[in-house]
């Protein structure tokens, strides 16, 4: 008898995917039904009186919660399982509490794990009795096993792939291709180029987890070299084909029930390979690296200390060799140093942020550096793009020497009458303005405008004690030329007008 399925799900292209997931009929199920929304649902469901209803959370008219509830009342002995975004868990316990068994999350659906949990839950269904109808073929075996699903096997493999050893020759399709093209098509051409190549010997051709094009070639060791030969002559067949192509040729598996392990434990990483091999086409799984160990781990402490200094062309040139040296030993999986690299460079924005760097820079900065490095396809462009990064990235640096608290102390000292902005003090000492604002502001505790009003209110004290000049005088010897600009200043500073602090200074003399 076969385990009836009813699928609720109000997105049209969500609902068809979902029908022709699977082989239902071969699994030991059928789809009883479907419906846009949760009202539809339960008109139909009480036709259709299925065991296990299939339903999405967010739904209009009635969603998944009230659906559930519902059918948890009026039809106890169906099974519901929910399809679920990320950001559905509040709903999810919510059907849990009205009877849901299981959820599904939809973004990550696949046809494997879907049969898995249906078949878990079918055979615990008295009224099924439930018994998968599975006819096997070599195809379809080939996926199962891939899948870890020997155990739920019907007939034994070993009629279709009688050879004492077998091996693998897969790649990665949307991996490999900006898009990917008709998997079907591509299916039928690995097809053909291994009924060309392997004449006479067991090939089956599989499409798995819908992105993988997968070659086992049943054989013997005394094919092996012969073997290795077929399969880099697939390899060529395929790229004049498909005009792209990176295959990994895996090492000999003794027996089909280790097909699944050898895929898991490191075969199917090796199809993320090409980031490293950027013009190999074939390449054998025991010359890739499975796992990634890095030799150098990324010092973190020490690159935030050099921020903290002030120390940027050198945190910049740690980055470089940094990225040089993973790519040289191929020691860390592509994405994970993307990330890293993301990371180091959000930090790097981060820092100038604190140092006064325009939003609006900064912005466009995290938009188009992180895209860049993501959009890398192959090792030596990453490593191009790490130098490129560091050399745009300098122009926010200091560019000959580290500040001098002296120097730069002195000279303001020197020409603080004069119009000195901190414009004129970067282009003085060579540093970018907007490091040399955030420098200021770390060691001086103040922003340059004020320690310049700091110095020139100390002369203008000193001036107006002396009882030579006005007070207009006074503020345009210190470097305000507006009187009434000074006074304010002044007053913020010492809390009353240069007038007031000429004449109680006067009163304290006498």
């Amino acid at each position: 008898m076969k385990c009836r399925i009813f699928l609720v799900e109000d997105e049209y292209e969500t609902r068809q995917s979902i029908h022709y997931l699977v082989d239902w009929a071969a699994y030991g199920f059928e789809i009883a039904g479907e419906a846009a929304n949760g009202q539809q649902a339960l008109e139909l469901i009480a036709q259709a009186r299925p065991h296990i209803v299939l339903t999405d959370i967010r739904m209009p008219q009635m969603d998944g919660v009230e659906l559930t509830k519902t059918l948890q009342m009026r039809f106890p002995d169906i099974r519901v399982i929910v399809l679920s975004g990320y950001s559905d868990f509040e709903y999810v316990r919510d059907c849990f509490q009205y009877g849901a068994v299981d959820y599904v999350l939809k973004p990550t659906l696949r046809a494997d794990e879907l049969l898995t949990l249906l078949e878990r839950i079918a055979s615990k269904i008295p009224s099924c009795h439930f018994v998968p109808s599975f006819r096997p073929t070599a195809e379809s075996l080939l996926g199962l096993l891939l899948a870890g699903m020997s155990e739920n096997l019907a007939a034994d493999p070993g009629p279709f792939f009688p050879g004492p050893q077998y091996r693998l020759l897969a790649m990665d399709v949307p991996y490999v291709f900006d898009k990917a093209p008709d998997l079907g098509r591509c299916c039928d051409l690995l097809r053909k180029a291994a009924q060309e190549c392997f004449s006479g010997r067991c090939t089956t051709v599989a499409e798995f987890e819908n992105r993988r094009l997968v070659l086992l070639i049943n054989t013997s060791a005394e094919f092996e070299r012969r073997d290795a030969m077929a399969a880099r002559r697939v390899a060529v067949i395929m790229e004049h084909s498909l005009g792209d192509s990176f295959w990994v040729y895996s090492d000999a598996i003794g027996h089909w029930s280790e097909l699944y392990q050898h895929w898991k434990n490191g075969y199917a990483a090796t199809l993320k390979q090409r980031f490293y091999h950027h013009k190999d086409y074939f390449i054998e799984e025991a010359s890739l690296r499975t796992g990634f160990q890095e030799r150098v781990p990324w010092d973190v402490q020490h690159f935030s200390a050099l921020l903290e200094q002030g120390r940027m062309l050198d945190a910049l040139d740690a980055m470089v060799q940094y990225t040089r040296d993973i790519l040289s030993t191929a020691s860390m999986e592509e994405l994970k140093l993307k990330a890293l690299l993301s990371n180091i460079v959000y930090q790097i924005i981060d820092y100038l942020e604190e140092a006064e760097l325009p939003l609006e820079h900064t912005v466009e900065l995290r938009r188009n550096l992180i895209v860049r490095i993501s959009n890398t396809r192959f090792s030596g462009e990453l490593l191009q793009l790490t130098e490129q990064l560091a050399e745009e990235l300098q122009q926010y640096c200091i560019v000959k020497k580290k500040p001098s608290e002296e120097m730069i102390l002195d000279y303001v000292e020197t020409h603080y009458a004069q119009q000195l902005s901190l414009y004129d003090l970067a282009k003085q000492f060579s540093f970018n303005y907007h490091y040399l604002s955030a420098y200021f502001t770390t060691h001086y505790q103040k922003s340059f405008t004020e320690y310049l009003n700091t110095v020139r209110i100390q002369k203008a004290q000193q001036l107006l004690q002396e009882n030579i000049l006005s007070v207009a005088e006074v503020g345009a010897q210190v470097g305000y030329t507006d009187n009434s600009y000074f006074s304010r200043v002044f007053k913020k500073s010492l809390g009353v007008t240069p007038t007031a602090y000429r004449k109680q200074y006067q009163k304290r003399q006498r």
